[in-house]
């Protein structure tokens, strides 16, 4: 039979003596926020699920990619919507 563990070996939540997150001054000024940079949609908003190879549910015979890259292309189109409301939005150039 094992002994049981003291309650003074047993790391507290946090990492703080005497346990939970450390403490912080409520009132203090945050730092500034970087600069924002606008958005440019991407072209190809499936490019990364097709790099990553066929999904596993693929062999069963569903058709999870093609809900999968429904699903991107609609966060994107929704991302891009939300750019454009907060002007952020910069349309990709034909120079690149």
């Amino acid at each position: 039979m094992s002994r049981p563990r003291s309650k003074t070996m047993r790391k507290r939540p946090g990492g703080a003596p005497g346990g939970g997150p450390k403490a912080f001054d409520l009132w203090e000024t945050p730092p500034e926020l970087p600069a924002v940079k606008p958005v440019t949609p991407a072209a190809d908003p499936t490019s990364l699920l097709r790099s990553l190879g066929d999904p596993p549910l693929a062999a069963r015979g569903l058709p999870v990619d093609e809900y999968l890259y429904r699903a991107a292309i609609k966060a994107s189109q929704l991302a891009t919507g939300v750019a454009a409301a907060a002007n952020l939005y910069a349309p990709a150039s034909d120079d690149e």
